[in-house]
This record gives C-alpha cells, sequence and structure tokens, in this order.
C-alpha cells in the first residue's frame, strides 16, 4: 500500500470521491504520507478495496452488483472498534479491507441479537 502504486490508488480515490484536485491529492497522497499514519485509517481503506475489486476481477472474472455497496458499508465502519453485520459474505473480504483495530462480528442469528450485541463488548 505505501509503494507509488499505492499512492496513485489513493490520488485517485481522494480525486475521484472527494472531488480534491489532481495536484492537491497528489501532495497529500505523497507528502503527508496519509496511509502511513496510524490515525487515518479510511486512507488505508481505500486503496486495500481498490486492490480488492482489482484482484477479485482477475481471479474470479467478475465483480457482484452489490459488492460496491458492501465495500462501501464496510469503509463506513472504519474507524469503529467492531464492524458487526448479519451478512455472513462480508466475513471473506471485510478483514482485508478494515485495519486491525476494527474486529468484524457477523451475527449467525443463534442468539436473540441484543445478547449478542452486547456480547461484542
Amino acid at each position: 500500500m505505501e509503494q507509488p502504486h499505492g499512492k496513485a490508488i489513493l490520488m485517485d480515490q481522494l480525486n475521484r470521491m472527494l472531488g480534491i484536485p489532481e495536484f492537491l491529492a497528489a501532495q497529500c497522497a505523497e507528502e503527508l504520507m496519509l496511509i502511513a499514519l496510524p490515525s487515518v485509517r479510511l486512507a488505508k481503506g481505500l486503496v486495500r478495496a481498490d486492490l480488492y475489486f482489482n484482484w477479485r476481477c482477475a481471479r474470479v472474472g467478475s465483480i457482484r452488483q452489490d459488492l460496491q455497496h458492501d465495500v462501501h458499508h464496510i469503509l463506513s465502519a472504519s474507524y469503529c472498534d467492531i464492524y458487526a453485520t448479519k451478512e455472513a459474505n462480508h466475513a471473506n473480504y471485510a478483514h482485508l479491507l478494515l485495519t486491525q483495530e476494527t474486529r468484524v462480528c457477523i451475527y449467525n442469528r443463534k442468539v436473540p441479537l441484543n445478547d449478542w450485541l452486547l456480547a461484542l463488548n
């Protein structure tokens, strides 16, 4: 992620998603080293998501229609301690997008939801 290709991905994401001009996006990605800062979890997630999409296309040959929405939900949890969901398939890739600071927990419906949520602490 911290190699030139990862920085280029982050620059593109900053430009495309936030509308930051290319020169400023490049400065953020390169000079500010957003990927290297431990507190900037979303920057890491954006690069990891892009790499995951590329890997999935190369490996599987396609991207599910709902994958982009799923990835958006997962990345929204970048600054949370826990990403909790009932979507079992998120367990396949959520840990690839989030940093180690965010634990991925999948609700299996074997216990009441409120008991499961309380047990996450």
